[in-house]
């Protein structure tokens, strides 16, 4: 470590101290009140006797927005990309972008590491992350049996520490053991007590300082090279200890680790600070890495350096200012308010269902009044001795003020029912337009914050691209895209931009998919129409557009459907073959699919015409033939009628007849009696046979009418 001036060292303990200050003062006690309400923990004015639940309307919504927040970062597309500067950069932007999700994935808990970060900045504001880089020793030992003097003469040129022994039967026996010491880079979230930074500061550029504390115990100093001894000398207590929100997260560690009875573990304040200070005098400050130990901040080292290595997930930065806005901030009296409502509604229900009792004095059993068993006697001396004090339940005048208070919760944050597709009751009342709409909008919400963490992504993508660039030694092997490569940033080009994939008011994601498919299909119809090297578009392209398919429906390595090809890849054209303008050949190309599309639009509508008109057609038919049905069966009813009248007629002449021939059969009786003396007696029973023969004739005739008419009507019945 070069010598450093006094006021350095006087001017970095001056700007550690206050953004301490700044931090435990101002900062802190915010955020662990934040961590209060967002565990549900008591507000500290509850009253015995009375209901004390809390509502937890900070963690409902902070755990309602955190799946989405998720899904959007770990699905198959990639949220941010390394763009290339130059030509020659393409292949380099492309192997970066995978390298690096390579190392967040395999080298680092990235998955917790980032939800640690999203839970901060949902709930304070602002997730604070770190990038670094170290050494990692990997050691190997392999051990060789019956080897000869070549053998051994082999192993002595391997790299490593060669330990050779001679066996009884005059072989060799040894053990090569290697060290291998590699880079590897890292990614932390913060606990946010642990970051400090001045109190004038609007973002990481332009503060004074900035910088890490933490608690590191003796022998992790030591492994990081420094003395024993020295490290010994800082051990204690610092203001780390008591931070409000170091109180807030573990209240139960209230012991101090710094005087543990192992030495090695006892802890020491380490500070990793960054600053800007002209060291040279030349005028013009460098960035300067300044470790620090103890409450004194001792400077134990110092380095120049080219970023500061800290990056933030902001949910709803607030403008010019350093810090956040998160949701604590939006919600803390909501949650007050509707706890103190709910605790007022319960006690008002346990007082109409366990009302209070009034007790005559020395009229009952006070120990017996006192139980609470069910079923348990209560002595008295008097019928009245004891009474009860009933209440109504006044709990319902509380349901709108709940109510309004969700509408203002739902306001500030975006999150509603609706918005997650929850809300039965809303969601069947309206129609598919207004459901969508009322869905994203609460997707648009989150879409924003979404779009705010990628932000402080891109920073971190940066950093740890500058710092594989400056820091990693040696090519490693890993596999990329289902492929072991040799992987070398150093040629890489440090200041590639980067860029972010989360878009707003892009859609969901099925509606991005069905409009990439869309997409497909027009370039598959106009590369089939107009072939290759068209001018228009390449199989590259139609490539992409495939792999973009692949990585919406959640496949993170798309070259396992698709082959990677450059943007410009189409079919190469023979040799031999006449260079032709690919912009005019498209264009002949274009026109000639567009006059065939108009007569293919021509020929569509006169189908359609003649389609119609036979349409029409065949109902007029239709119709026709069932108006002449219908006149048919009116004709058959009117000729049954006039049948049905005629064979009536007839019956009816037929009952007249029949009544003349009894009639007549009447007068023949009375004439028989009369004058049955003086008429022959075969005469007159001829007469009679007659008559007899007559009246069976016209009764049979009537039998066929009436069976006739009865036919007749039951066709009728069964028309």
């Amino acid at each position: 470590m070069a010598q450093l001036p006094e006021d350095f060292e006087h001017t970095l303990a001056a700007m550690l101290t206050d953004a301490v200050s700044y931090i435990d003062e101002e900062v802190s006690p915010g955020r662990a009140k934040a961590m209060e309400y967002y565990r549900g923990d008591r507000f500290g004015d509850e009253t015995e006797g009375r209901s004390q639940v809390v509502c937890r309307d900070v963690h409902d919504v902070v755990q309602s927005i955190l799946p989405s927040v998720q899904r959007t970062f770990f699905g198959g597309e990639r949220v941010v990309e390394f763009q290339p500067r130059t030509q020659e950069d393409v292949a380099a932007a492309e192997q970066a972008t995978d390298y690096v999700n390579f190392v967040l994935d395999q080298d680092n808990d990235w998955y917790s590491q980032f939800r640690d970060c999203a839970v901060d900045g949902l709930l304070f504001g602002d997730g604070i992350g770190k990038v670094w880089h170290e050494e990692e020793e990997d050691v190997s030992v392999q051990q060789f049996q019956g080897l000869d003097e070549q053998g051994v003469m082999v192993l002595a040129g391997e790299d490593g520490e060669l330990q050779v022994g001679q066996a009884a039967d005059g072989t060799f026996d040894a053990i090569l053991k290697r060290e291998i010491t590699q880079k590897r880079f890292r990614v932390m979230a913060l606990p946010p007590e642990q970051f400090l930074i001045d109190r004038r500061a609007t973002d990481f550029d332009d503060a004074e300082i900035v910088a890490h504390r933490c608690h590191l115990t003796v022998n992790e100093l030591v492994s990081m090279g420094y003395d024993r001894e020295e490290m010994m000398e800082y051990v204690g207590d610092s203001e780390l200890s008591t931070n409000a929100e170091v109180v807030a997260r573990q209240p139960n560690n209230g012991m101090s680790g710094a005087m543990s009875a192992n030495e090695g573990m006892q802890k020491v304040m380490y500070v990793e600070a960054y600053t800007r200070y002209d060291l040279d005098g030349d005028g013009i400050a460098e960035l300067l890495k300044v470790c620090t130990a103890g409450p004194g901040y001792e400077i134990l080292k110092s380095e120049p350096v080219d970023t500061i290595p800290f990056f933030k997930l902001s949910m709803s930065p607030n403008p010019h200012a350093f810090f956040s806005e998160g949701m604590f901030d939006r919600l803390y009296d909501v949650q007050r308010i509707n706890s103190q409502i709910l605790r007022l509604t319960l006690d008002s229900l346990a007082q109409s269902i366990s009302p209070r009792l009034g007790v005559v004095e020395n009229d009952a059993n006070i120990e017996d009044v006192l139980n609470n068993e069910i079923g348990a006697i209560i002595r008295m001396r008097t019928p009245n001795g004891v009474t009860n004090l009933s209440q109504p339940f006044n709990g319902q005048a509380a349901f709108p003020v709940l109510d309004y208070m969700r509408q203002v919760k739902e306001a500030r944050t975006g999150i509603t029912g609706a918005s997650m597709g929850v809300d039965a009751a809303m969601l069947g009342n309206v129609t598919r337009e207004v459901a969508n709409a009322a869905i994203a909008s609460g997707q648009g919400q989150i879409e924003l914050i979404c779009r705010n963490f990628a932000n402080g992504l891109k920073r971190m993508y940066a950093i740890m691209l500058e710092l594989m660039v400056t820091n990693q030694d040696q090519p490693r092997i890993v596999r990329l895209r289902n492929e072991f490569i040799p992987v070398d940033p150093r040629p890489w080009n440090a200041k590639m931009d980067v860029t972010i994939n989360v878009a707003l008011s892009a859609g969901t994601t099925e509606q991005r998919l069905a409009m990439l498919q869309y997409q497909w299909e027009k370039q598959s119809e106009t590369y089939s129409a107009l072939g290759p090297n068209n001018g228009v578009v390449t199989l590259g392209q139609i490539r992409n557009t495939m792999a973009k398919i692949a990585e919406l429906a959640g496949f993170k390595d798309a070259a396992q459907f698709w082959m990677p090809v450059p943007m410009d890849y189409d079919v190469p054209q023979q040799q031999g073959e006449p260079q032709t303008d690919p912009n005019a050949e498209a264009t002949k190309m274009l026109a000639q699919v567009e006059q065939e599309k108009a007569q293919l639009q021509a020929q569509s509508a006169q189908m359609r015409i003649e389609a119609e008109l036979y349409a029409k057609q065949q109902k007029l038919d239709h119709d026709a033939m069932v108006q002449a049905a219908k006149i048919q069966n009116e004709q058959a009813k009117l000729e049954m009628q006039r049948e049905q009248m005629m064979l009536e007629l007839e019956m009816q002449k037929a009952k007249l007849l029949q009544q003349m021939a009894k009639d007549e059969r009447d007068a023949i009786q009375k004439a028989y009696d009369a004058e049955a003396k003086n008429t022959d007696q075969s005469q007159l029973t001829q007469a009679v046979q007659q008559l007899g023969a007559m009246m069976a004739e016209m009764q049979a005739r009537q039998a066929n009418i009436e069976g006739a008419v009865g036919f007749i009507q039951q066709d009728e019945m069964d028309d």
